[in-house]
């Protein structure tokens, strides 16, 4: 008897042992509020077409995420993460469909829905030799954005969605964006170690989800090259970028390939509030290539342990020829109800100039009837809440 009970107290242990080498995490965010934007789609004038309705993710996109890790041992691990975006407004999957639609990809259909659509990859890691990941992976740049902005990337007037919607003139080779891709398919990327609170990151990969090895129209294939340092209350992070067509050659111009792109990020913990910075210039590589720059800074305090203010102001100088230019301010306040529950009030205004078009709202989560029209002022509200798990 005494050796059954040592043999079954042996197995347990070792169950124990080898489950503690495995950890598998499922987590989300479930976010939703009313929305009220001016200025939508159709307007004539700055005082009509007012959209007024549920919307998602004011502050964070919904989402359903699974990340895990396996310790290897000697320092190595072997990770991965699968992360689907969602839709409060019918319960769907937001993927590349927007506004909760079926999710199927632009470029091919006999690729199907595309389900996780915020990331999917496979990697190892090492203490002394960095990280290695395979698969669908957030760009630097957009991960930079996000991370520098005083509203945490939120949907209504954070600086990941200023973006110009008026057309690219024939032969810029320019996007119009802050970033040349938000997330990269059929990529691999590399993380280097921390070496004194710096790191350094490369990724490659397609901007479509068809992949580097199917010429489409729409591909391109970005490179980007990032490096980052935090301490002392700070944080600075550079990034250099190009898009080439997806054999790499440089693709005709007027497309979204062949455009160049670098940035700078800064933010600095001054205890009482934390002041972001960032600048990026996207620059087209045709005979009429233009320079696209975007200037971001803002500020968040904690007012009491429950409420914490941002206010986030982008500027855009897009010097395609035309009065393109235009700005957003953004602003927010959180009540924190719990440590995963935040009710939040956001606000937006953007000014746009005579042939300005810039949008103050996530084309994905937000309907299309918030959408700027050419020279016209904004204005949005949203009241939500957000919980995560």
């Amino acid at each position: 008897m005494k050796k059954s009970l040592l043999a079954v107290a042996a197995i347990g242990a070792f169950a124990s042992a080898a489950q503690a080498q495995s950890n598998v995490m499922v987590y989300g965010i479930m976010d939703a509020g009313i929305a009220t934007i001016s200025n939508g789609t159709g307007s004539t004038s700055a005082n009509n077409n007012r959209a007024t309705g549920l919307q998602d993710g004011g502050l964070s996109s919904p989402r359903l995420g699974f990340k895990g890790t396996e310790d290897m041992g000697g320092g190595t691990k072997a990770n991965f993460l699968l992360e689907a975006e969602l839709s409060l407004r019918n319960g769907g999957d937001n993927g590349i469909g927007t506004n909760g639609a079926a999710s199927t990809t632009s470029a091919s259909a006999a690729l199907g829905t595309q389900l996780f659509s915020r990331g999917a990859w496979v990697g190892l890691s090492n203490n002394q030799l960095g990280e290695f990941r395979l698969g669908y992976q957030n760009s630097i740049m957009y991960d930079n954005i996000g991370e520098f902005d005083a509203l945490g990337g939120a949907n209504l007037g954070g600086s990941i969605n200023v973006v110009s919607t008026q057309s690219v003139t024939s032969g810029s080779g320019n996007i119009f964006k802050s970033r040349l891709a938000d997330r990269l398919a059929s990529s691999y990327s590399y993380i280097s170690p921390n070496f004194y609170g710096v790191t350094a990151k490369v990724v490659q990969g397609s901007t479509t989800v068809t992949g580097p090895n199917d010429i489409v129209a729409a591909a391109g294939r970005d490179t980007e090259y990032g490096l980052r340092y935090e301490g002392y209350g700070a944080k600075v992070a550079a990034v250099a970028g190009t898009l080439a067509s997806s054999n790499g050659a440089q693709m005709t111009q007027g497309t979204a390939a062949g455009t160049k792109a670098w940035g700078v990020y800064g933010s600095y913990d001054f205890k009482i509030l934390v002041a972001n910075a960032a600048r990026t210039v996207t620059s087209g590589q045709g005979t009429g290539g233009t320079n696209y720059t975007t200037t971001v800074a803002g500020v968040r305090a904690p007012v009491t342990p429950v409420i914490t203010v941002g206010v986030n102001n982008t500027w855009i100088n897009n010097s395609q020829a035309g009065n393109m230019n235009a700005s957003v301010l953004g602003g927010v306040v959180e009540y924190a109800l719990s440590k995963r529950t935040t009710a939040y009030v956001l606000g937006a205004v953007s000014s746009n100039q005579s042939a300005g078009s810039t949008a103050m709202t996530s084309t994905s989560k937000f309907s299309a009837s918030t959408q700027p029209v050419v020279g016209l002022n904004q204005t949005g509200y949203m009241i939500g809440m957000r919980h995560t798990f």
